[in-house]
């Protein structure tokens, strides 16, 4: 057993014998029994008091910390804080090439609820406005509050149009009643949105351009939404047009149907027509607009189908000799039963009359499912027309596997074709490949009659456009 030593270090009176390094004693009566020793007892708790305390004192700088960086009132962060969100975000953004969003809040007529109702209502506000803030946020979404009565708000990876919907939100959920002791208070909000693109070094630089949104904000009569760029403004309010135009479109309310001739080019005889859907809504006219759009809002089948409902409607004044083409989405085929176009038909016309014509721009990865929608249509005798052929990369397994009647190649590739050498060649190229499948051709953009000249001599046979007329409406 190793030569116990004394320990110089603990109490004069303290005689216990320990051994170097282990910490054990010789215990009274036996070599052979351990015991902690009354100094290794006392040195553990004072570590463990020291670590308490090391905790403790980590905790109050962290709440103090905290503290700094946050408004008293409302708890929200202040400029302090924000600026450290800012530098972050901007470095964030730089190094991953994107941009956020940010929203200045200012409270419209504040001044009116403290001067009328006292400091203790217009605090009390501030705390319930913040609260709204935060209630519409993200968790990765910063609030702050700048000023007396300003709010500065980041939302990081965010789109513009995302910003202007959070910021609607926003909007309306404050401006809903706040109950104040025993009465209410009635609040509304302005928002500039601005979009940054490039770092801003501070606060100041980024009021500096979220305010001018927001002064156009309050020109336009408080409560409202303004953006700091032009383009990104129109780009919402037409978005907002057309929600609001959304609704009409879902009961078919003022849809319009529009058509133009189909002509045999050998004849110029009239074979049928063609049916296109237009919107009423100012700016979203065209299928690509209202369509493109529709697609965001998750109902692209949906108002489709009531598009194909329409233009069905529009065939009945014409001779019912005559073809009837009506365009389809692909996808629509595949979200909802084929059942339901085909009961859209008339039941006193023959089925071989009408041609839906799929854009091949279009089509989707499910083939298997979208061939199988397909020939169900073909099976109860309609005719099936590919659209927009050539418009960019054609894909001859697509026309192969759908096997269609009649093949329309796109404007971009015949309109004037009597003076375009390239084109035409290119077309040439195009009609040896796509008429192995023994489908008839048609060509869209015929805009004159030496277009015309040409498109015969390839053997083109059928052919739309504005020279033989413009779609019109049938009313």
């Amino acid at each position: 057993m190793d030569e116990p030593i004394k320990r110089t270090d603990l109490n004069p009176y303290d005689t216990e014998e320990v051994h170097e390094g282990c910490g054990l004693i010789d215990g009274p009566g036996t070599h052979k029994e351990s015991y902690h020793c009354n100094a290794c007892g006392a040195m553990a708790e004072e570590i463990q008091r020291l670590t308490r305390q090391n905790i403790q004192l980590t905790e109050t700088s962290t709440r103090l910390q905290d503290l700094s960086r946050l408004d008293p009132l409302t708890e929200v962060l202040n400029r302090r804080g924000f600026q450290e969100v800012l530098t972050r975000e901007c470095q964030y953004a730089q190094r991953e090439g994107r941009h956020f969003i940010v929203l200045l809040i200012d409270l419209d007529n504040f001044k009116q609820i403290n001067d009328n109702m006292g400091y203790d209502a217009g605090d009390f506000v501030l705390k319930e406005v913040s609260r709204r803030l935060c209630s519409k946020l993200r968790a990765t979404d910063y609030v702050a509050r700048i000023g007396g009565d300003e709010f500065m708000l980041l939302l990081p990876k965010t789109m513009p149009a995302e910003g202007a919907e959070v910021a609607q939100k926003i909007r309306m959920a404050v401006s809903e009643t706040i109950l104040w002791r025993t009465g209410t208070i009635t609040v509304t909000i302005s928002i500039g949105l601005a979009i940054v693109k490039n770092p801003i070094r501070s606060i100041n630089e980024l009021l500096a351009k979220t305010h001018v949104a927001l002064v156009k904000s309050k020109e336009a009569g408080k409560n409202q939404v303004a953006f700091d760029s032009k383009e990104e403004e129109e780009r919402w309010q037409k978005r907002q047009a057309f929600a609001r135009g959304l609704d009409l479109l879902r009961q078919g309310e003022d849809l319009l149907v529009v058509w133009q001739p189909i002509v045999r080019l050998d004849t110029s005889q009239i074979i049928g027509y063609e049916f296109f859907s237009r919107s009423p809504l100012s700016g979203f006219e065209m299928p690509d607009d209202f369509f493109h759009l529709a697609s965001e809002a998750n109902m692209l089948p949906f108002l489709d189908r009531l598009c194909f409902e329409k233009c069905v409607q529009s065939t009945l004044p014409f001779n019912p000799s005559l073809q009837h083409h009506i365009n389809l989405f692909p996808t629509t085929l595949l979200a909802m039963p084929v059942e339901d176009l085909l009961n859209v038909l008339p039941v006193d016309r023959p089925t071989r009359n009408y041609c839906i014509e799929l854009s091949e721009r279009w089509f989707v990865g499910n083939t298997v499912e979208f061939v199988k929608a397909v020939h169900r249509l073909r099976a109860e005798g309609l005719l099936i027309a590919v659209d927009d052929v050539g418009f960019g990369h054609t894909f001859l397994e697509s026309l192969i596997l759908l096997n269609p009647d009649r093949i329309k190649i796109d404007a971009m590739c015949t309109n004037g074709i009597a003076k375009n050498e390239t084109k035409r060649h290119a077309l040439e190229r195009l009609l040896k490949i796509i008429g192995t499948l023994g489908s008839e051709i048609m060509v869209k953009g015929v805009e004159s009659e030496e277009d015309i000249v040409i498109l015969r001599e390839m053997g083109v046979q059928f052919g739309q456009g504005h020279f033989f007329k413009i779609p019109v409406n049938p009313a």
